[in-house]
């Protein structure tokens, strides 16, 4: 049975941080054009990005993966999903 709840823990903290990505801004085509960086968590090209609260650019997929270890943009460590989450 302790394997279930741990399971089930790991499945929920999963869930959170990506629902927390998904609630961030989408950059435009513009956005990253005039950003024109790398993601800082993998450094590659920015294709598509989703805004912190900070306003800094991440790919989704990493900044999710970086959320579910830690609550807090890579940068500046500020809180990076909405308060309502």
């Amino acid at each position: 049975m302790c394997l279930v709840k741990k399971g089930w823990r790991i499945f929920i903290k999963r869930r959170t941080a990506m629902k927390k990505v998904e609630s961030l801004p989408d950059a435009t085509s513009v956005q990253l054009s005039e950003f024109d960086d790398i993601c800082a968590i993998c450094y590659q090209e920015m294709r598509s990005a989703k805004i912190t609260n900070c306003n800094h650019y991440f790919h989704s997929e990493c900044l999710r993966k970086w959320t579910y270890l830690r609550d807090e943009c890579p940068l500046c460590h500020s809180i990076c999903n909405n308060a309502e989450m």
